[in-house]
């Protein structure tokens, strides 16, 4: 019978056999399947299966994981003394590489012990036991640097280091100001995943909320992985910033150094920059921005300047979060004027644009003035000028597309998109579209560029 401690989570350290070092996966009896993420087995040149058919694989919301792969990784896993070879599908999974399911458990005929933490494996044959620590780090501290087991978890570092003497310091140059960026634009998955992050940092006091005159803005960048890592864009920052000119050693003088070594130890520290504070008199340089701080704003309410607007997919989820704006209003003594609100309607004007469930269209008023434009006649300078029942009926038919509703249909990210794009010399433009129900593209957003700087690029890029 092999026994496994359980520290703080359900996780265990394995081998994989074809592999070196020791692997960290999560046990879940809630999960119907192995599974694996799919960069996990390519990094290691395992040998991947396509399956003669797609597998479904639902979350824990019910919904369907549109991301799961179409292939599965057949691998012998060593838990101590237990082996046993088990099929893992692929799903991308974060930042996990492994979750243990039920044919696994089933496999170890796996019994968990809640009050005493213990998980048991079952040796019919052998009869052998073993002692194996769950939530443990990536892989396994040798038996002499046993004492030194916290600088490998996880517990300690999920919050701030200490200050110290050689906190980083941002000096300024004079008379210069830390600068204040403009929010990026991010597509819905890098939204997601801002929101989830600065969840996480909040709750471990690695960030807090702030009022700093200074202002970063964020962005995502991908990782060799596939992976999302965030980024504080502090490059205007950096540009006033009187540089450090302390150097990193060189690399051929550290290799030297070794030509007598006949071991070696390799130690990684976590998230190596995390593990330097900035002064205290200096963090209010670091803040960033994003478009979240506030409990409810983006997850059914939208405000700009003093217009509200809440939004619910059904009437019983629209009467309660009404309720909770109006407690949160009631409670900071805001007031509203009950003769331009609107309760519960399908059809709504927000900041000049009417919105209804099948999309967005302007407000009757603009597209008045637009049917109205007259044609234009103004010619400059020597520019040869005709304009006749062609360019006419060209004219009219655009006024007609943008007077239609609606003119944006709203985005859904689990249907594929498509653009188009059109460029010159000295103009540039863009459409993205996806098809709706009825079987049609629908406009989703539109960008328009003139400008002398692209026909400099125009040699590079091609336009």
């Amino acid at each position: 019978m092999c026994c496994f401690a359980i520290k703080s989570s359900l996780l265990i350290s394995l081998d994989i056999e074809g592999t070196t070092g020791c692997q960290t996966a999560l046990i879940d009896s809630g999960s119907s399947e192995n599974f694996i993420d799919p960069q996990y087995p390519r990094q290691l040149s395992l040998l991947l299966t396509e399956l003669r058919s797609p597998r479904q694989v639902l979350g824990i919301n019910g919904k369907e994981v549109r991301d799961a792969e179409r292939f599965k990784c057949t691998i012998k896993i060593t838990v101590e003394t237990h082996s046993c070879t088990s099929a893992f599908l692929c799903l991308p999974m974060g930042d996990l590489d492994i979750i243990i399911g039920v044919p696994w458990l089933k496999q170890a005929n796996l019994d968990i012990d809640w009050p005493s933490m213990t998980l048991k494996i079952l040796e019919s044959s052998s009869g052998k036991s073993a002692n194996i620590t769950l939530g443990a780090p990536i892989f396994k501290v040798t038996q002499e640097y046993l004492e030194f087991s916290k600088v490998f978890g996880e517990e300690l570092f999920s919050s701030l280091p200490p200050h110290r003497l050689y906190d980083c310091a941002i000096p300024l140059e004079e008379g210069k100001e830390v600068p204040w960026g403009r929010i990026y634009s991010m597509a819905p998955a890098e939204t997601a995943a801002l929101k989830e992050h600065i969840d996480e940092e909040l709750a471990s006091s690695k960030i807090r909320l702030s009022t700093s005159p200074a202002g970063t803005p964020v962005m995502f960048v991908k990782k060799s992985d596939g992976r999302l890592r965030l980024a504080d864009d502090y490059y205007c920052l950096n540009n006033i910033t009187i540089k450090n000119s302390c150097v990193l050693p060189r690399q051929y003088e550290l290799i030297e150094k070794l030509c007598q070594a006949k071991i070696f130890t390799k130690l990684d520290l976590r998230s190596g920059y995390n593990n330097l504070r900035i002064k205290e008199v200096d963090e209010w340089k670091t803040a960033f921005r994003t478009k979240y701080g506030w409990d409810i704003l983006d997850i059914y309410v939208i405000f700009y300047l003093n217009d509200i607007l809440i939004f619910s997919n059904n009437r019983e989820e629209h009467v309660h979060h009404v309720r909770e704006v109006l407690t949160h209003l009631q409670k900071h003594n805001l007031f509203c004027n009950p003769d331009k609100c609107h309760f519960a309607v399908t059809t709504v004007t927000y900041i000049r644009l009417v919105i209804t469930p099948e999309g967005i269209s302007m407000e009757k008023e603009k597209v008045k003035a637009i049917m109205e434009w007259p044609a234009p006649l103004t010619v400059k300078q020597s520019w040869v000028w005709g304009w006749g029942d062609k360019q006419q009926a060209s004219f009219d038919a655009i006024k007609e597309s943008i007077s239609k509703e609606p003119v944006l249909a709203h985005p859904n990210e689990n249907e594929p998109y498509q653009s188009e794009t059109d460029a010159s010399g000295t103009a540039m433009g863009a459409v993205l579209s996806h098809r709706q129900p009825d079987g049609c593209l629908h406009l989703d957003a539109f960008m328009s560029m003139s400008s002398p700087l692209l026909s400099w690029y125009r040699g590079i890029t091609g336009l």
